[in-house]
């Protein structure tokens, strides 16, 4: 929460998600950025400028203390620094389970950004307009070890929310070029193989990595694209009225800078639908 002290959005979003699952305790965490004017401020005996963060984190706590109705245990606090350093550091010294972002403009689409790149552990983005449902969860994945990951965390998720939740498990491919030699082969024929074959990959990645679990997953979707992955996936979760997606930031280890590309694309181009972002 950079140059504001309450999200509303980001607090109404997180007391729905703890009416659906447990939440043992949440920290309101507020970075003043600007860090000069409270070393200055410092510079006099009196401290001015602990003062001014204290007096912050007393009004913060007054204003959060009817906010959440589903999580009892409610923290505040309010540091100086430059934002991204301050929530490492914190993170890295208490552990969280998660961390949450709202979005209300251009800044903190990038803020988030930089979260997804640099703060450990997972993360939840609500944009301004999410809607306080999960109905359906939509998990895109590439088949690769982290994937599998991203997938048995969004059953696990499904399981927690007690809910008949559908969880819609998304792929997609670009079709090959033909190679010019192949000429035993039509168009229409050479795309039925490929199509064939990155099905069967689909469907035995499914198979082995939730084996038994493999009925908590609604609908396994093969998409064939001409556009960029993100373009396809924000095409299809708003086709099909999608609550939740749920994305990993790593895959194969020559595609990693174009997975954190396209999840960084699908931050800036979402405005409704909450991201999970598993890590």
């Amino acid at each position: 929460m950079p140059e504001k002290t309450i999200d509303a959005k980001l607090t109404s979003y997180l007391d729905f998600l703890a009416s659906k699952v447990t939440v043992d305790s949440i920290n309101c965490f507020h970075v003043f950025t600007a860090a000069h004017l409270i070393k200055e401020l410092n510079v006099a005996p009196e401290k001015h400028g602990d003062k001014i963060i204290e007096q912050m984190q007393e009004d913060m706590g007054k204003e959060i203390a009817n906010q959440f109705q589903y999580i009892s245990d409610k923290k505040t606090e309010v540091v100086y620094g430059t934002l991204v350093s301050e929530v490492m550091k914190k993170v890295n010294q208490d552990g969280f389970g998660l961390v949450a972002l709202g979005e209300h403009d251009d800044r903190d689409t990038l803020i988030a950004k930089q979260f997804i790149r640099y703060v450990p552990g997972n993360f939840l983005f609500v944009p301004e307009k999410a809607n306080e449902n999960i109905e359906h969860i939509l998990v895109p994945i590439d088949l690769s070890e982290h994937s599998a990951k991203v997938l048995q965390a969004s059953i696990q998720f499904k399981k927690s929310l007690n809910s008949d939740a559908k969880i819609t498990v998304y792929h997609s491919y670009v079709m090959p070029i033909m190679p010019s030699y192949n000429f035993l082969q039509s168009n229409y024929e050479f795309s039925s193989v490929m199509k064939e074959n990155a099905s069967v990959k689909l469907q035995q990645f499914v198979t082995e990595n939730i084996g038994e679990h493999k009925d908590d997953i609604n609908e396994i979707v093969l998409d064939e694209i001409v556009s960029r992955p993100d373009t396809a996936i924000l095409k299809y979760a708003e086709k099909n009225n999608i609550d939740l997606l749920v994305m990993g930031t790593k895959g194969h280890s020559m595609l990693d800078g174009w997975l954190g590309s396209t999840i960084e694309r699908v931050i800036e181009e979402n405005d409704q639908i909450p991201l999970l972002v598993i890590k």
